[in-house]
């Protein structure tokens, strides 16, 4: 398991529609080969993390191109780049 967390601030002026520019790339987010899941949250200040849960660095690493693409589609409603952060030791815990 890998996981990889890309944190992002939406500007104001686009928190009413990013919420449907994000389901947009559901399809695309889809295709990618080794994730598991994804999880987004954002707060009410345009402050979001997601977190993408892989089979494997090497597949998150083939992932990272189109990753990419689909950031910059979005990037006209953020602040700044995403900004990734990788962690090779993960754990999954259920309570």
């Amino acid at each position: 398991m890998y996981l990889r967390t890309v944190r992002f601030q939406v500007k104001q002026s686009s928190m009413g529609q990013f919420r449907s520019v994000a389901e947009g790339t559901k399809a695309a987010v889809a295709r990618f080969d080794g994730l598991q899941s994804t999880q987004v949250a954002m707060d009410n200040s345009g402050k979001g993390i997601l977190v993408g849960v892989w089979d494997s660095e090497e597949k998150a690493m083939a992932g990272m191109d189109a990753s990419n693409e689909i950031w910059a589609g979005v990037a006209e409603h953020l602040e700044a780049p995403p900004e990734y952060v990788d962690y090779q030791h993960c754990m999954a815990l259920r309570v």
